[in-house]
């Protein structure tokens, strides 16, 4: 349009991101409704970057006849430049994008990285440390330059850099993330291996995060000598007790209660399943005025496993 003065109406250009479509065009100098009356119409396609973007030059029959073979030259030398012209612009656009793209995403991951309580260490499959977050730093060595860019089974005790050397070398095998605990000091660590795959969907790299799990583990152990002592409490207590929801579904049965009442197979049932209709009615009820009140002392009449009923004290 520059070389040769046409008018807006008579030549368009477009410009597609992939695919020609309407979905990927990025530029038209067609601002009218509808495309040109074209009676030339060439498409050329444009690699930039590893992808392909489309040039579509459309022009008309006004167009095509201001303009004389002897002008072929002019018209070769056009196309040639606006192509090279292009395909710089557009190299430069992508270039400026991705690299804003990575610095945001840079300052992203940076920012998290240091944020987390966790280790954070990222290895090639030599075991060699790429980065590591500060939390790494401190729990391993003094400072960052003394573990970037070192072999990070070297700064690890050996019985454990020996599982993980091993741990790693599965990551890099079979492309999949791997877990395992591991005491040192006197804590509990868990640490995850993650691939980072190529295109190829080989691994190059390892991520590591590494948890230090000591609370959680001495909570689950807690938990545990509890849940003993508490089936030891039940198990020796000489009286029925029992844990149920507000619709009378039995979830716990001690010792006691089994032998009497033969409530093995009460687990899971309602009391609705169990007993006749107007006892568990009433259970439920007391259930319920337990949960609302906190406390209620009640007295029931209960059939045991040979059908004689019997008269209880029931604090829920």
């Amino acid at each position: 349009q520059g070389i040769f003065g046409t008018r807006r109406s008579d030549l368009e250009l477009e410009i597609f991101d992939g695919a020609i479509t309407p979905e990927t065009q990025m530029y038209s100098s067609w601002h009218r409704d509808g495309p040109i009356a074209s009676a030339f119409s060439k498409t050329t396609p444009i690699e930039v970057d590893g992808r392909t973007w489309h040039l579509r030059v459309s022009a008309n029959q006004s167009f095509i006849s201001s303009i004389s073979w002897t002008q072929s030259w002019v018209v070769a030398a056009a196309g040639t430049l606006l192509s090279f012209v292009l395909f710089l612009s557009l190299g430069f656009v992508i270039e400026r994008r991705a690299q804003e793209a990575v610095r945001r995403n840079s300052q992203i991951y940076n920012a998290v990285q240091d944020a987390m309580k966790e280790s954070l260490i990222v290895i090639n499959t030599s075991g060699i440390v790429v980065s590591a977050n500060p939390t790494a730093v401190q729990r391993l060595v003094r400072s960052s330059s003394h573990l970037i860019g070192r072999n990070i089974f070297d700064v690890m005790p050996p019985e454990i850099a020996a599982k993980t050397h091993a741990l790693v070398d599965d990551v890099v095998r079979s492309g999949s993330s791997v877990t395992i605990d591991d005491m040192q000091d006197g804590l509990c660590y868990s640490t995850c291996l993650y691939p980072v795959l190529d295109r190829g969907y080989q691994c190059e790299k390892i991520v590591m995060v590494v948890s230090d799990i000591t609370k959680r583990k001495q909570a689950e152990e807690a938990l545990a000598k509890s849940r003993e002592l508490f089936d030891a409490f039940m198990t020796r207590l000489p009286a029925e007790a029992f844990i149920v929801n507000d619709e009378g579904i039995f979830s716990y049965a001690n010792r006691y209660l089994e032998e009497v009442h033969g409530a093995r197979d009460w687990l899971g049932r309602s009391s609705r399943d169990i007993f006749p209709l107007e006892v568990a009615e009433a259970m439920i009820a007391d259930n319920r005025l337990a949960l609302e009140m906190g406390y209620v002392v009640t007295e029931e009449q209960v059939p045991d496993a040979d059908g004689r009923l019997r008269y209880h004290q029931t604090y829920k």
